[in-house]
């Protein structure tokens, strides 16, 4: 029969057998031939892997490795700013700087090796990992778990995208799998190799964690898992882990103390920084799940179902914890990256590995349990189809993400390395996000190289470079040009190159190379291209030539205004050094210094040349309009030699030389504290006094000459604001307003009077952004600490105008929220912006952003609580879910307006936090509010309150600040201080919805004597008022009621006051009552007094007229399933089945026909939001039938004609509906009793004449057609057999549920077909074939999930047992020998009786034992 073999636990794999693995697996272990050939095999697939990876994924891969190296071989390169905070060690770039160095040293620095060769040197370590991935995947498994395993790790896209790249991720990765394949605990290992093994696995381990401290997340869990394994603990932490670790950590201390040149701890500086400061976060946050439901996912792609199976059948849990608690701790940080979690991947796909290599059995999903988990068959059909599904979703992701995706920032380094090579290029700008490609390191050409610098900021809020670039690209850029020289290249991503068009063309950058990036964006906008521009240095020589002619004559001018100046000798000095030098490629490929003759006989030359510089020279012309056409010609004079800024305070030195007081004065402070001697900055000559005299002539020229060109630019700005002036102008106009009113706040003044700022605002409209954001920017300047200026912004649409910037972008949004900051300080405007419609609610969507800068949402912050000044607005606020205003006044405001933000707040619509703010906050003054004798003021405060207590943790704080004892008092207190009746029903309503928020109302006094809600003499009183008031009160108060039921703590409290009170037939009558919500509270009511009140229910229903009939009425409507028929049902299923009276009655109304009806159709596909409580208490009402059956023949009609059994039989099958389940095999159960009652031999035919004279001749009359267990004829409708009704097999199927109610009814339903009675040989057999319920109650034996679940499962294992077959075949088996004896020892009475029985059927017990009778069916 082969059951000891089905019942027979499966096992993982013999890795618990020293000997056994040995044996097995030693020849491949000590075989080193065998293991050179694997690394040899994973070296060619890496190397070629590595050469296949050509996409840029995160800065770290260049910037904190392969740079460091190469500053470290070759003398320069960029060091981030981790190296300067020492929060990282020069231990893993120092591998790279070996590499670079034996590079140089052949000669082999070439543009093509120095991008490949890190990644060449990184494939020789992944081998080593994928070697030590077999390896470990041999000591867990078996060879060929562990081929598999290989194979998923090199064909992983993942793995094949990130595992040669030079992160210090990958080598962690790396040396995870060698360590955790020496650590005992995840292995067996021999005694003579225990400690050699362990210290390997410690070196391991501590050198992954020098390289990465975040590393010691998984030793932790390794190290904790061999500290509960180990006998000599102590051995283990003073012999093991502390010497190696402190070897480890001084040589780490001391390698980064030559390095960094002084003391430096990374480790604690890398756990500050990250974990401590949460520094990590600077560059973004994820939610908790993000590596399982986003990250770790898309790592592990289609490997994922393999995985998770292979972790299920191979119950490795060791490892898996492991995968686990890495996993589970990495969630735990705000900054996820795919990297962080990479020593992860090749663990998970071992397991992946498992599945592959148990998918190569055949059968293997088909029950068997076979000794061993895997075996060497050939390959099924089905492992051939999983490999071609991984090997076509992998590959072509892998290839796509390593040659497609990204590549440009590789391509555009490699090409300007070659072309630096060749001595083009001088100098290079990137403009683009911070580290967006390598750097020196691929370039490795020491020229000057600038990128945006994105170092974190002290200063909460604080952009960086990078940031101001990507808000406003062309604003920055303008403003950053300022203050470096044109480079001769720009790099740029071209979706930042649109909007930088016009000044690339304006400083003659042409596109000389674009290299493609990526078809979809990642982060930001689609970055598809980049793009390497180039100054065109023939336009700009010429250029500059045209310039110096066509200001020769104001050259001239300036000369003579400088031979009558007292500064003469500055004047020409400023000049000569100032003086341009003009490039002569043109015409001979020298570069000289020309006098200003020799430029005048210069332009002689150009001007014979093609005319086509016109044009050029026009387009620059325009470009410098605005300046030419305000300033005066500055005097070299009035610039300050040090800063080159305009002088303010000028002062001469003993040498002549005048300076700006401030540069001076820091230039000698610099010369001391460096212990220089005095001297000049411009002579150089040494200065025997520091005393510097002001110049009084300069400075009065310099304010002269500020005031002309003031009033100029003034005239100038007018004409540039107007719309049809260029946006460059539009700019350069507001720049000028703004540095006016920044320089003397009288200026601001002479703006309102030129009524420029009418003007300004209608710059408001333009189409540019920027202009949009200069213009901001200038009326918040021109308006600050201004009242006339901000009672101007209050006329016509302005407000309105700047409340639209807070929908837009993020630049021009934070500009607007500093305006409107600046302007709610004014009360007329604060109205003026509240009038404005969304104004505040856009206020407050920025205030809970996460997006917006940090000094933005301070701002909006600040002007939300100026703008609360205004009543009016707080009540915005308040609809907006910013409450806090409004709680405020609420608080500490007048009595009036106490009563109408009270009145205001009951209008709202909160939401749950809202609302437990709100009774956190002003709680306690709305129940004060509520005390007070004006029934204006408590309406407003009761109003409140049920607004807020609709929620659970509002109501329970609201029951701490006290709200339940003057609540039951205005319920319960008559004429003539007592509440009117429409307050009376906001009262119930509070008091229902604190008693459904589940707080402990057994502690709170509400009445004298000690009094509780749950007292009884409280029920006593809600019960006479229910019965004395209106339909609306009695509603609230029966949800009370429901409330207080609903707990299994009072529920007894309430029915002890309902049975003394004799409130039952009154409860009952309620179900007739026409509104819906008062009907409604009342079922749910009796629904939870029922399993209490049964009897004396079922009686009220039973002896009064009508209310039955309602209550089918209710239940049996067409239309959608309400939640008052789902009660409705509810509370007639939870009567007492065993009531005959009211099963009768309810036969007598046709409610069975009916439910059964209702029943099919909800089958057929009815559905609705009540469907499962409405469907399971049908299916518990027309269950009471079977209880009813063997003493009433009308009742067994009832289930032929509704064909009943059919229907029960069905319903086993309604999945995910276990009560339904459960009530049916129930059914079935009290169903199949009677079949052995209803089964009956067929009546023999007459005898015929021939037979009645000669008996002798008569033969034996063959029966056909009999059941085999009941010994009769047998039918489903008419006997309930439940062979008859197919109905074995699927009770069996529900042996293997995981709900024990639900296997313990099917089990009573198949233990029929074994009771006294019937034909117990036969039962046996249907349950062994070819069910094999029998295997399943054996399996249900060793679970012994519950007690009675086991009373009745040894009952039916001491049936099983009689059958000789199946005692031989179980007596064998431990395990149930063991489950039986247990249940002797520690079972009931009447279980240990049973056991014993069975006991004696495997000869455990003597057959001299006492017997005991044959038990039933417990």
């Amino acid at each position: 029969m082969g059951l000891r073999n089905r019942v027979k636990q499966p096992t993982p794999a013999n890795v618990g057998s020293e000997e056994g693995f040995f044996s097995k697996n030693s020849a491949l272990r000590n075989s080193a031939s065998s293991n050179l050939k694997i690394f040899m095999l994973c070296l060619i697939i890496r190397v070629i892997n590595s050469l296949f990876v050509h996409t840029y994924f995160n800065p770290d891969e260049h910037w904190q490795a392969p740079e460091v190296a190469h500053r470290i071989a070759f003398g320069y390169g960029h060091l981030t700013w981790e190296w300067k905070k020492g929060i990282r060690s020069y231990l893993h770039p120092l591998i790279f700087a070996a590499l670079y160095k034996v590079m140089a040293f052949f000669c082999l620095d070439t543009p093509w090796f120095m991008r490949k060769a890190p990644r060449l040197l990184q494939s020789l370590f992944a081998a080593v990992g994928d070697l030590y991935l077999y390896k470990l995947s041999v000591t867990l498994f078996d060879e060929n778990v562990a081929k598999w395993a290989l194979f998923s790790g090199l064909t992983n896209w993942f793995m094949f995208f990130c595992i040669t790249r030079t992160f210090s991720n990958s080598l962690e990765a790396v040396l995870t799998l060698v360590s955790l394949y020496y650590w005992p605990c995840m292995r067996v290992t021999r005694k003579k190799t225990f400690l050699f093994s362990r210290r390997c696995a410690l070196l391991a381990a501590a050198l992954a964690c020098a390289i990465r401290p975040t590393s010691a997340i998984t030793w932790i869990y390794v190290g904790l898992l061999e500290l509960f394994h180990a006998h000599d603990k102590l051995k283990f932490i003073l012999l093991d882990v502390v010497p190696i670790g402190g070897l480890m950590l001084g040589l780490v201390i001391l390698l980064d103390r030559l390095l960094y040149g002084s003391w430096v701890l990374v480790p604690l500086n890398f756990v500050k920084f990250n974990v401590l400061a949460s520094g990590g976060d600077y560059y973004g946050s994820h939610p908790w799940h993000w590596y399982i439901s986003q990250g770790f996912t898309a790592m592990i792609f289609t490997y994922l179902p393999f995985s998770i199976t292979g972790v299920i059948l191979s119950r490795q849990w060791k490892t898996a914890g492991l995968i686990a608690w890495m996993l589970g701790v990495y969630s735990l940080l705000g900054h996820k990256e795919f990297r962080f979690v990479l020593p992860v991947l090749p663990l998970v796909l071992m397991f992946s590995g498992y599945s592959l290599a148990k998918l190569g059995q055949h059968g293997l999903f088909k029950g068997e349990i076979k000794d061993h988990p895997i075996s060497h068959a050939r390959s099924s059909p089905y492992l051939k189809a999983a490999v071609c599904f991984l090997l076509v979703t992998n590959l072509p992701m892998a290839f796509y993400m390593g040659m497609v995706h990204q590549r440009a920032p590789e391509d555009v380094m490699y090409y300007l390395s070659r072309a630096a090579s060749e001595d083009k290029v001088r100098n290079i700008l990137f403009l683009m996000p911070c580290h967006s490609t390598p750097y020196y390191s691929s370039l490795h050409h020491n020229i000057p190289m600038r990128f945006l610098d994105c170092t974190p900021s002290e200063e909460k809020g604080m952009l960086d470079e990078s940031d101001k670039f990507l808000n406003d690209p062309s604003g920055f850029t303008a403003e950053f040009a300022r203050n470096w020289s044109l480079p001769s290249h720009i790099v740029v991503f071209d979706s930042e190159e649109k909007q930088l068009k016009e000044f690339l063309s304006s400083h003659h950058f042409i596109e000389i190379r674009r290299f493609f990036n990526s078809h979809f964006k990642v982060d930001r906008e689609l970055q598809a291209s980049i793009a390497v521009k180039k100054k065109n240095e023939l336009i700009l020589s010429v250029i500059d030539l045209m310039k110096w002619k066509t200001m020769n004559t104001r050259f001239l001018l300036l000369c003579d205004a400088a031979l009558a100046s007292p500064f003469f000798p500055v004047f020409i000095g400023s000049f000569l050094t100032s003086a341009k030098t003009a490039r002569m490629d043109v015409f001979s490929g020298s570069t000289q210094r020309l006098s200003v003759t020799k430029f005048l006989d210069l332009f002689e030359v150009v001007e014979s040349m093609a005319g086509t510089t016109e044009g050029i020279f026009e387009q620059s012309e325009d470009s410098n309009h605005y300046e030419r056409l305000h300033r005066e010609l500055i005097f070299d004079a009035f610039i300050c030699p040090l800063t080159k800024q305009l002088m303010r305070d000028p002062v001469t030195l003993e040498s002549g030389q005048t300076f700006e007081r401030q540069a001076i004065e820091k230039w000698f402070e610099e010369c001391w504290e460096n212990g220089r001697r005095l001297i000049c900055p411009v002579t150089f000559r040494e200065l025997s006094s520091s005393e510097l005299n002001p110049s009084i002539a300069l400075k009065n020229a310099i304010e002269e000459w500020n005031a002309r060109n003031e009033a100029a630019e003034l005239d100038i700005a007018r004409k540039c604001l107007s719309s049809s002036s260029s946006i460059n102008d539009n700019i350069r106009a507001l720049k000028f307003i703004q540095n006016l009113c920044l320089k003397n706040q009288s200026n601001k003044q002479v703006i309102r009077d030129s009524e420029l700022i009418p003007m300004i605002v209608d710059l408001l409209k333009s189409v540019s952004r920027g202009v949009r954001c200069f213009t901001l920017e200038t009326l918040r300047i021109v308006v600050e600490d201004d009242i006339d200026n901000k009672e101007m912004m209050a006329e016509g649409d302005t407000v309105r105008t700047i409340v639209k910037s807070l929908s837009r972008e993020h630049n021009e949004k934070e500009q607007a929220v500093s305006l409107l900051y600046e302007l709610s300080k004014m009360d007329q405007l604060c109205e003026r912006i509240g009038a404005v419609n969304g104004a505040i609610l856009l206020l407050v969507g920025i205030t809970s952003s996460t997006s917006d800068d940090v000094a933005t949402v301070q701002n909006a912050d600040q002007t939300l609580e100026n703008l609360a000044r205004c009543e009016n607005n707080v009540r915005q606020m308040a609809e907006c879910g910013r409450l806090q205003p409004l709680l405020s006044l609420l608080i500490e405001g007048s009595p009036g307006t106490k009563l109408s933000m009270a009145g205001f707040l009951g209008e709202l619509v909160l939401n749950s936090d809202v609302k437990v703010f709100a009774a956190r906050t002003a709680g306690s003054s709305l129940i004060n509010l509520m005390k007070s004798t004006d029934v204006e003021s408590r309406e407003a405060a009761l109003r409140a309150l049920n607004q807020i207590s609709s929620d659970e943790a509002s109501a329970r704080i609201l029951v701490q600040e006290g709200v339940l004892p003057p609540l039951v008092r205005d319920l319960f207190t008559a004429e003539p201080k007592q509440l009117p009746a429409r307050l009376k029903e906001v009262s119930a309503t509070i008091l229902a919805n604190i008693v459904n928020s589940g707080c402990e109302f057994d502690r709170v006094l509400v009445g004298s004597n000690q009094q509780t809600l749950v007292s009884e003499g409280i029920i006593h009183k809600l019960l006479h008022l229910i019965n004395n008031t209106g339909p609306a009160i009695e509603c609230k108060l029966l949800q009370v009621l429901v409330g207080l039921t609903t707990s299994s703590s009072y529920i007894s409290s309430v029915v002890s006051a309902i049975q003394s009170s004799g409130a039952t037939i009154s409860l009952v009558q309620f179900i007739e009552a026409p509104q819906r919500d008062l009907r409604l509270a009342s079922i749910k009511l009796l629904e939870n007094l029922s399993p209490h009140m049964g009897s004396e229910l079922a009686s009220c229903l039973c002896s009064t007229s009508g209310q039955l009939e309602s209550l089918i009425k209710i239940i049996t409507e067409n239309g959608g399933i309400s939640e008052e028929q789902a009660a409705a049902v509810g509370f007639l299923s939870d009567l007492p089945e065993t009531d005959t009276a009211l099963t009768k009655k309810m036969l007598d109304e046709g409610v069975f026909q009916m439910f059964s009806s209702r029943i099919i159709r909800i089958r057929q596909g009815e559905v609705g939001r009540f469907i499962t409580p409405y469907f399971e208490g049908l299916v518990k009402v027309l269950a009471r039938v079977s209880f009813a059956v063997s003493e009433y023949p009308e009742f067994r009609a009832l289930c032929r004609d509704c064909n009943l059994p059919s229907i029960f039989v069905d319903l086993l099958q309604a999945n995910g509906m276990d009560n339904v389940q459960m009530v049916s095999a129930t059914a079935l159960e009290n169903l199949s009793h009677e079949s052995k009652n209803l089964s009956r031999m067929p009546d023999n035919p007459p005898p015929g004449f021939c037979v009645s004279v000669f008996p002798c001749i008569s033969k034996p009359t063959v029966v056909t057609g009999l059941c085999r267990v009941h010994r009769g004829i047998c039918s489903f409708n008419e006997t309930f057999c439940l062979l008859e009704g197919q109905a074995v097999d699927k009770l069996v199927a529900l042996l293997d549920h995981q709900n024990d109610k639900v296997v313990e009814a099917s089990l009573g339903a198949l233990c029929t077909l074994l009771e006294d009675g019937v034909n117990m040989e036969e039962g046996v057999q249907v349950l062994l074939d070819p069910s094999e319920g029998a295997k399943l109650i054996l399996y249900l034996l060793l679970e012994a999930r519950s007690e009675s679940l086991r009373r009745r499962t040894v009952w039916a294992v001491e049936r099983l047992l009689r059958n000789g077959d199946v005692a031989d075949e179980v007596c064998c088996d431990q395990n149930i020998s063991t489950a039986l004896v247990d249940a002797y020892q520690h079972g009931d009475f009447r279980t240990r009786q049973i056991a014993e029985c069975a006991l004696k059927h495997v000869d455990r017990i003597p057959n001299f034992s006492g017997i005991f009778p044959n038990a039933g069916a417990g």
